[in-house]
């Protein structure tokens, strides 16, 4: 799976998915290399679905929270994932695994 460098067009995308991570989670090491190795057609994704992988330390992270408080502040266990259609959040994942992620976004 292949992650966009741009939070934002994540976000705004027909299909997207923004995933919240931390430097030293090692629930989120682990998910983001199932996530590399896997296809999006293996997931059961939707078609088309864009992904960026936040980690919240970082400038971009600081970027989402001005822009998303009401969002951030629900954010509670990494790593986080949100499903969204359009920049509406559509369904949420605390501590994400690959079947959380795939039980999500089956059942948005």
């Amino acid at each position: 799976m292949r992650f966009v460098e741009n939070w934002s067009e994540a976000w705004s995308a027909p299909n997207g998915l923004v995933i919240f991570s931390g430097k030293d989670c090692l629930n989120c090491k682990e998910l983001s290399a199932q996530l590399q190795d896997a296809r999006t057609s293996d997931l059961n994704f939707p078609t088309g679905i864009v992904a960026a992988w936040l980690v919240k330390e970082s400038s971009a992270a600081g970027e989402f929270r001005l822009q998303h408080p009401e969002v951030v502040a629900a954010i509670d266990m990494l790593p986080f994932a949100i499903f969204t259609t359009n920049g509406i959040p559509t369904a949420t994942v605390r501590a994400a695994t690959l079947a959380g992620l795939t039980a999500a976004s089956d059942n948005p």
